[in-house]
């Protein structure tokens, strides 16, 4: 008697399952609710200066560094025989926008300017714009026995430009 009760139990079960399964909503749709306000215009009604802009170094470039100082037991070098400028029509984005720096390996890693690497952080990787030329350069603490460190290889560069879409003035305080 139980087994006839347990499977009559389980069939309405799976019956009931089905039916609630089945079923699709019926009646109208809830009201929608109110619609934001509009976003503010963009320059000249185009939607904004909200461009962003990569330059990348062809596969093809051939980046070496040169040594071109030393400094209380750094070693200064700039990656040479490339010139990174960056067209002129994008100074006004350097100046007034965001402009990031990225160097990459002979693998697939990318690097974002600074960069500080090696054991005692005393590989240091940074750049500056002069203009719209951008300037590569490397500090790295020589060898405690007065041998040179190489800085580390770099077959890629790549910088991505964005407009400032709005500018604020810095308040300095004392």
């Amino acid at each position: 008697m139980k087994t006839f009760n347990q499977r009559m139990t389980g069939l309405l079960f799976i019956l009931m399952a089905l039916l609630v399964i089945s079923c699709e909503r019926e009646g109208p749709m809830g009201a929608e609710g109110p619609q934001g306000p509009d976003g503010p215009p963009g320059e000249d009604g185009s939607g904004g200066d909200s461009n962003i802009t990569t330059f990348v170094t062809p596969p093809s470039a051939s980046l070496q560094w040169q040594g071109i100082d030393g400094w209380d037991g750094y070693g200064v070098y700039e990656l040479k025989n490339y010139g990174f400028g960056i067209p002129e029509e994008y100074k006004k984005f350097i100046e007034e926008g965001l402009a990031v720096v990225y160097i990459g390996g002979p693998e697939n890693d990318w690097y974002k300017l600074p960069w500080t690497w090696g054991e005692k952080k005393d590989h240091i990787y940074d750049c500056y714009f002069e203009g719209t030329e951008v300037v590569i350069y490397a500090k790295i603490k020589d060898d405690p026995n007065g041998a040179d460190n190489d800085p580390v290889s770099v077959n890629k560069v790549k910088v991505v430009i964005a407009p400032a879409s709005k500018v604020y003035t810095l308040s300095l305080t004392n």
